[in-house]
């Protein structure tokens, strides 16, 4: 039997198992998700392309490359899909260069093995799992490193490609998510020949003024237009962007220490066996242009100012090229416990959401079902034909692979991998409905407009996070006007986001209206009037 990595048609489907569950039929999640759709809600219904726009304010955070791909994909697919289900279909466009332009990255570095199992290792991070499935401006940045990453190893072998692809790479991730995303590839490319002499050549010095020159043209080019529609606005990003770097503290430390050492997984040990295996000879040229790579992406990360899971994406490119280094490799013992570990792993995890789903479809066994409905209450289960299907079609696809595939070098990592997607399929399947209505704000954001007088001009706010003011926009076309901004209420409505419990502290003179929550949730929403 062919062992799976060597199979191109099982390998697609693997890819593709991997990227499209998830990305239509549910709301808009929390966070970063909702402000994705969000952003793109405020380009395809107001025209505010150039800058990303979040409920009428300009969102300077990211910048407008995912969301212009996220805009076209919720057009092209608009007959068939929403519009937060279309737009959701660029991460998987993203995801899908992601991966090409790693396994390329990988088979210039090392050879088309090491570039399969980089692409092996980067899908059985965890996390990767659920941001590859979100409308975020971080899996455009992805695409966009990676294909700087891919330029740099590219550049021994032909330099004047190589530097066209990086410069369009390091575009990319610019106009995804400002400058902290081209920090570490840029430091990287000029550092590169003090690193290596496979990259010590004039051919590659003189090819990095092209890759600067498609750089600055097209980020400059996309500034000039944003200061041409608004003035002030390239220096507000500008400002946005620098502000985002400062002296790392130990909460911070912490945080990154706990975070990347599940986020990263496998990727890090498999990282590590690459370097102890290779510590009695000559560091190879890739290696040691990927520890350089790893190093500049930590040190920019811990560097950040607002320490967020979301942040450790960046590190997981390289980490995953130096993972597929290790498959060769990787002992017999040591692929085995990973192989069995992901196996058993999922194995337990997937039979343990089949039950869960059992239990919510019929009701036993009673204590399991209670668990189900406590943690999402008011929430109505419903059998869907389909959604069994592909369940089923997970389930059996994941159990012959472990069962019949063939011993071989990729084991490891395939068996690992497969886990993750079986994961993913069945919660995006089985349990969807469930975790949907946890997580969407549609209905309180209905209810929220119902009970807004007619001939409201203006709502200001006081709490409102950005997530939750990007659904209240994309469910209701409710945009409010944040007190955060400004020293004085105008406004004859205010709404207030607090938790519950703690006191709105708003005065005389307002009326209550509504209040509103999601049923799990402790943060409510009440509506105020001002009183005549």
């Amino acid at each position: 039997m062919t062992p799976l990595p060597r199979a191109p048609v099982l390998f697609a489907l693997l890819l593709f198992a991997y990227l499209l569950p998830g990305l239509v039929g549910h709301d808009p999640w929390k966070t970063e998700d909702a402000i994705g759709i969000g952003i793109v809600h405020q380009m395809l219904e107001h025209g505010r392309w150039i800058v990303p726009h979040l409920a009428g304010e300009p969102y300077l955070e990211d910048g407008p490359f995912h969301y212009w791909i996220a805009a076209l994909t919720a057009k092209l697919f608009g007959l068939v899909f929403a519009p937060h289900d279309g737009a959701r279909l660029a991460s998987g466009v993203m995801m899908a260069a992601v991966i090409a332009f790693v396994h390329l990255a990988g088979r210039e570095l090392y050879g088309r093995t090491e570039g399969m199992g980089a692409v092996l290792a980067l899908l059985g991070c965890l996390g990767l799992l659920v941001h590859a499935h979100e409308t975020l401006g971080e899996i455009s940045m992805l695409a966009g490193q990676a294909l700087a990453w891919y330029g740099i190893a590219l550049a021994p072998r032909k330099p004047h490609r190589a530097g066209w692809l990086l410069g369009a790479g390091l575009a990319v991730a610019a106009l995804s998510k400002g400058v902290p995303a081209v920090v570490a590839p840029m430091t990287v490319a000029f550092a590169a020949p003090l690193v290596s002499s496979a990259w010590r050549r004039r051919e590659y010095l003189v090819n990095l003024i092209p890759a600067l020159f498609l750089f600055l043209v097209l980020c400059g080019g996309w500034l000039a237009l944003a200061e041409s529609s608004s003035g002030g606005l390239a220096l507000a990003w500008w400002h946005a962007n620098a502000t985002q770097f400062a002296v790392p503290r130990a909460a911070g430390l912490g945080y990154w220490g706990q975070t990347l050492a599940w986020a990263l997984w496998p990727a890090w040990p498999l990282a590590l066996w690459t370097l102890w295996e290779g510590r009695r000879r000559t560091i190879e040229p890739g290696t040691r242009v990927l520890i350089a790579a790893v190093a500049a992406t930590l040190l920019v990360l811990l560097f950040l100012s607002d320490p967020r899971e979301v942040y450790a994406l960046p590190l997981l490119l390289p980490l995953a090229l130096l993972a597929g280094a290790s498959v060769p490799s990787l002992r017999r013992g040591a692929a085995n416990a990973l192989a069995w570990f992901g196996a058993m792993s999922a194995g337990l995890l997937g039979a343990l959401m089949w039950l869960g789903w059992f239990a919510m479809m019929t009701g036993f066994p009673p204590a399991l079902a209670r668990n189900f409905a406590k943690l999402e209450p008011g929430h109505v289960p419903q059998f869907s034909w389909p959604a069994l299907a592909v369940a089923l079609a997970f389930t059996l696809a994941w159990l012959w692979l472990i069962l019949r595939g063939e011993r071989s070098i990729f084991r490891s990592v395939t068996f690992w991998a497969a886990g993750i997607t079986l994961l993913w399929g069945l919660a995006m399947t089985l349990i969807l409905s469930w975790i949907d209505y946890g997580k969407s704000y549609r209905t309180v954001a209905q209810a929220l407009k119902k009970n807004i007088p007619a001939g409201t001009r203006c709502i200001e706010s006081r709490g409102l996070g950005d997530s939750q003011r990007a659904v209240f926009d994309y469910h209701a076309e409710v945009v409010t006007q944040r007190l955060e901004r400004r020293a004085a209420g105008l406004c004859e409505l205010l709404l207030i986001q607090a938790r519950e419990g703690e006191p709105d502290n708003i005065g005389p003179g307002w009326k209550f209206l509504w209040e509103g929550r999601r049923p799990r949730d402790r943060e409510r929403f009440r509506l105020y009037q001002r009183e005549p």
